[in-house]
């Protein structure tokens, strides 16, 4: 039985197609932007699909004889994603097949993902990264058939070393395979700085992360989840999403680091440090450890801060969370000088964070600050005034939660900025950048606004509704 649509809603459409899905008559339509179903009830008065697929989630297809089989991205919950194929058969006579799916080779070539460079830190985390990448990297880039090279790195600084040796041009993407200081070598090798010149070109490609490491912040930030083939479809899908990057230079303006995520001073960076001794226990020990170590001292410094602040009422307290195709970091721009100059003396204070996005990771789901933004040109600085150890042992355990909010807590000062010299006075800790340790009696933390092409759309902070599962959507004789 053949149905005949009563318009055409544009963009290619297949006409008279019919199909079966749990149980229910389906009408296919193919579009420019989207696959649109009806139940076959319903195709006669056109009424809101009941599904509608968009080709965006187009991973790739594979064209065989009358058929056509779309591998399309499914949302299955708490951000993670898995490839699913849908599965068009019988295509009407008139139906122009040749037409559609040159349209989509195009969509598919529009995201520039022809040739991908891949760094593996064979030692991050739990050290499974050469195994993700053959098991489940190789096996996906070969079914898309994007070209790429591999490197594996044999030491720390490697992956920068890595990057500055290749021609970069010949490359779409970067991306580690690894945790957040393979990022942050990759980022180091590629971006451009001057001596006494806190301006920082954009960088020559884009970099990714497929997270291989232990706490995986910057998958987190732009994915929502550490989960390996999620980050591995949001790279697939082209999507690329520009964001801010710190900068840190002691008191003679030498650059001394950077950071994609946190810059740290006090109880962070005492217990990373402490951590290192340990690193050989598995996954997140060392750092659950150290950390009830340094808390249980609850050790305090004292700090000079002079503060680049932004205008009045934006702060980490108020405004959205990031969030896909973000518009708080849409909208943002170049901030140049600082609205005003602040200076603070903070007395026994356990803690400075100068984050560059919620900090969300496995051990704070909803991270330090709630509503800090990866590409909003401006720093989320948070003071641990003067805690108890109680009060810090509460404070770790908030962050902890599915639903912990620290910035309730009257001991912790959140402020936005721009930018930051800090100078210890009297004892001093050591700092951390993305993990890794230096120590500076001053130093200085600057924003680059949106210099860092990543890929990935951004944390999708809506899950999904329930949907029909699987299938196949044939035409003509509406059965499965």
């Amino acid at each position: 039985m053949q149905h005949e649509a009563a318009g055409d809603m544009g963009g290619f459409v297949m006409h008279g197609v019919c199909g079966s899905l749990h149980g229910v008559a389906w009408a296919v339509q193919l579009h420019q932007s989207d696959i649109a179903l009806f139940p076959i009830a319903e195709l006669k008065h056109f009424t809101t699909p009941t599904i509608t697929l968009p080709l965006s989630d187009l991973v790739y297809y594979q064209k065989l004889e009358q058929r056509l089989i779309l591998q399309m991205v499914k949302r299955i919950g708490d951000k993670k994603w898995r490839l699913s194929p849908v599965e068009i058969t019988d295509f009407p006579s008139e139906f122009p097949i040749g037409k559609w799916t040159q349209h989509l080779d195009n969509l598919i070539n529009s995201r520039n993902l022809r040739k991908l460079l891949f760094i593996i830190n064979p030692v991050s985390g739990d050290k499974k990264a050469m195994q993700m990448f053959a098991k489940v990297v190789e096996p996906m880039m070969k079914a898309v058939g994007i070209q790429y090279d591999s490197e594996v790195t044999e030491r720390i600084g490697h992956a920068t070393e890595l990057v500055q040796s290749v021609d970069v041009t010949k490359y779409d993407g970067m991306v580690a395979l690894g945790g957040d200081g393979t990022v942050n070598e990759i980022i180091r090798g590629l971006a451009t700085f001057q001596q006494h010149d806190s301006t920082v070109p954009r960088l020559p490609t884009t970099v990714g992360v497929i997270p291989c490491g232990t706490s995986n912040n910057q998958a987190y930030s732009m994915h929502g989840t550490d989960d390996v083939e999620t980050a591995l479809l949001h790279l697939l899908l082209g999507d690329r999403k520009n964001i801010d990057m710190l900068s840190a230079r002691n008191g003679d303006g030498d650059l001394v680091g950077i950071a994609m995520t946190l810059i740290a001073y006090g109880y962070i960076s005492d217990a990373i440090k402490d951590s290192e001794s340990i690193k050989f226990l598995p996954g997140i020990l060392p750092y659950t450890i150290s950390f009830m170590k340094v808390i249980l001292k609850t050790k305090k410094y004292d700090v000079d801060l002079k503060l680049g602040t932004v205008e009045e009422g934006n702060t980490p307290y108020e405004g959205i969370e990031c969030c896909a195709f973000c518009p708080e970091c849409g909208r943002s721009r170049e901030r140049g000088a600082p609205e005003a100059w602040v200076d603070r003396e903070e007395r026994n204070c356990f803690g400075l964070q100068f984050h560059n996005s919620s900090g969300e990771c496995a051990m704070a789901p909803r991270g330090a600050v709630n509503k800090g933004h990866t590409g909003n040109g401006c720093i989320d600085l948070l003071i641990i005034q003067d805690p108890t150890t109680f009060q810090a042992f509460k404070m770790l355990n908030e962050v902890g939660k599915k639903d912990g909010n620290s910035l309730q807590f009257d001991y912790i000062k959140a402020l936005r900025i721009t930018s930051a010299t800090v100078t210890a006075v009297g004892e001093t800790s050591c700092w951390c950048l993305d993990g890794e340790v230096i120590h500076e009696p001053t130093l200085t933390i600057n924003v680059h606004h949106q210099v860092v092409p990543f890929f990935g759309r951004g944390v999708e902070r809506v899950e999904p509704a329930p949907e029909p599962k699987g299938g196949i959507l044939c035409g003509g004789c509406g059965s499965n």
